[in-house]
């Protein structure tokens, strides 16, 4: 279960912008209130939730996976967030 980030996830999450902070913590609480690691969500859902325009979401999606905190999966309307696991957390 994810109950606090790791050092290196806290500082990394402090460097992100507004629009990837957002959503970076949009899904963590999600997935840590249901005890997941990993969820498949449509991105309207998300950017309803996040208060982000699609565009907007799909670029703070991009800033999130290039930061190493969550491994992203796009599909065709949905998206699988997941958090990487803590050996592949240690190499970033």
């Amino acid at each position: 279960m994810i109950d606090n980030l790791s050092d290196h996830a806290e500082f990394t999450a402090t460097m992100l912008s507004d629009n990837a902070r957002k959503l970076y913590e949009t899904v963590t609480n999600y997935m840590t209130h249901r005890n997941l690691t990993s969820i498949w969500a449509y991105d309207n859902q998300i950017s309803r939730s996040t208060r982000l325009t699609l565009p907007k979401l799909h670029f703070a999606q991009c800033e999130l996976s290039r930061s190493g905190l969550m491994v992203l999966t796009p599909g065709e309307c949905q998206t699988r967030y997941e958090l990487p696991d803590e050996a592949e957390a240690e190499q970033l």
